[in-house]
Parts: structure tokens; sequence; C-alpha cells
């Protein structure tokens, strides 16, 4: 198969695989978008005026744990009227007392933050999103993980295809790789998939995919899937 052609469709693939498998891979984006006026935007933490920075500090120690050492600010914004969600699940952060699906348009957060993992041991970047109410608490779902262990250790991309080298159905074909978070067992993964057969019967071909769970090793999610003509 034309590698350029696969890598196209492994690209149009990742919205659909994300929603699938929950596998976060981690862009430095903002969640929120106002379509109104564009949204007061810094890359200085100490612009939030009114709020204490070393308890977003401790906040951040106790959600990363070990890793907080690997975390820096990247840039942040303040979430004006207007302001809507990227993915509709922010509903679920809030009171579901109140019985109003469309509660979430209502009661955004004052502060979007984004922070870098960055990780000399693995040679990779990860961005995860903070919230914050108009007090400087982090509300919601965050995707990173929490270790309570005092050495952090992740597996390196060499290790990771030594762990699934003997389960490939095809050996002969590229290697994709992303390191992220996997939203399902709540890790920071390693996400490996490569073709393990070609064009045939009206599709483009057949991806075998591995998930990994970058701190002990262990598989957590495995799939073949066949890719179709559009």
């Amino acid at each position: 198969m034309n590698k350029i052609l696969l890598f196209s469709t492994l690209v149009l693939l990742t919205l659909k695989t994300y929603s699938q498998n929950n596998f976060d891979y981690g862009l430095s984006k903002f969640d929120f978008e106002n379509y109104e006026k564009e949204n007061p935007s810094f890359e200085n933490i100490d612009s939030i005026l009114g709020i204490d920075k070393e308890s977003i500090n401790q906040s951040l120690k106790s959600l990363t744990g070990c890793f907080f050492s690997n975390i820096t600010f990247e840039k942040g914004q303040i979430i004006k009227t207007g302001s809507k969600f990227l993915n509709p699940n922010f509903k679920r952060f809030y009171n579901k007392k109140q019985n109003d699906p469309e509660n979430f348009l209502y009661n955004l957060p004052s502060y979007e933050l984004i922070y870098k993992f960055h990780n000399s041991q693995i040679e990779q970047f990860y961005y995860f999103n903070i919230y914050l109410n108009s007090k400087g608490e982090i509300i919601g779902q965050n995707n990173f993980l929490h270790s309570d262990k005092k050495d952090c250790t992740l597996i390196d991309f060499e290790k990771a295809k030594s762990i699934v080298k003997n389960k490939w159905k095809n050996d002969k074909s590229d290697i994709y790789v992303r390191f992220g978070y996997y939203g399902k067992k709540n890790c920071i993964a390693w996400k490996i998939s490569r073709s393990i057969r070609g064009e045939h019967d009206g599709y483009l071909g057949e991806m075998q995919t591995f998930i990994l769970d970058a701190v002990n090793g262990k598989i957590i999610y495995k799939k073949k899937e066949k890719l179709l003509y559009e």
C-alpha cells in the first residue's frame, strides 16, 4: 500500500479511534472557544489576578504526584460569556441534581490552563488542560495520571515495541506510535499500530493496534480494524 495513503488514512482515523478507545494525544489547544469574541489569553500564570498561585500548585501536586517535577505551565485563557466547550460531555462535571441537560452551558469555569508534561527519559511531550472556577479551585475532569510512587519511571518506545514484537500478525510494515493518556484505565500510555493486511475486498487494509501502560508495560487494549474506502 502507498505509504502516503496509509498515513493519511491513519490521520483521518484519529478522531474515530479517539472516540472508541478514549486515547488523548494531548494537543496544546484550548477546549473552550468563544464564538462572540476572542477570549483573553496569557503565557504567564501570574496574569491571573486575585488567584492564589501556590494553591494551584498544591492542587497540581496532588493531581500529578511524582510527575509534578515534569510539569510546566504553557498558556491559559480567561473564559468569557459566549464560550462553548468543544467536547459536549463537560456537563457531567457539574451538579446533576439540577436536572438540566444543558446546565454546562451556564456553569462554565472561569479559567482554562494548559500544562506540558515533558519527560526527557522518553523524549515525549504531553499537554493536558486544567479548569479553574472563579476562586482558583481546580474543577472538572483532568486527563492526567496521578501517581503515589516516589519514582515515576516510564518505559520508552523501544521497550514498548519489544513487549508487542511477538504479537503482530505481520511484522513487515511500518509502525506508527503515539504517546498520550488512556482514559479508560487512567494511565499514561503508548499506542502502537501497524498495517497487517493490504488492500482487499473493498478495504484499504487492516490495522492492528496495541495500547500499553507506560508505567508498567502492561497491554491494556488491543484491536484489529479494517480500513474502509470512503
